[in-house]
């Protein structure tokens, strides 16, 4: 299990680290989230909270008895939301930085 997560860090570092300075999509299919534009980032980000939330019901139905499962859903939900919140940062500052440019 360590040996899985540490190969998955890595090839998300090495993901990260080879599209960081490519020509970001907007539009169209794109599987690589590094390659995303900030506003679909968001928008994949958006999309994924209503599969935690069923995530998280299926959690409490399996684990009704457990004080844990309030803990775990906020675990699943606290990154989803901080990483929505800095997509949309990063998009207004970027849409921004776009006008500056036009005038």
């Amino acid at each position: 299990m360590i040996i899985s997560m540490i190969i998955g860090l890595a090839l998300s570092f090495f993901l990260a680290r080879r599209y960081d300075m490519s020509e970001k999509v907007d539009k169209g299919i794109e599987v690589c989230y590094w390659k995303l534009s900030y506003r679909r980032k968001l928008i994949r980000t958006l999309w994924m909270i209503p599969v935690l939330i069923m995530i998280n019901i299926a959690f409490y139905k399996a684990f009704p008895a457990y004080s844990y499962a309030r803990i775990i859903g906020v675990i699943l939900f606290l990154p989803v939301f901080i990483q929505a919140a800095y997509n949309y940062k990063k998009w207004k500052n970027e849409t921004a930085q776009e006008e500056d440019v036009k005038y």
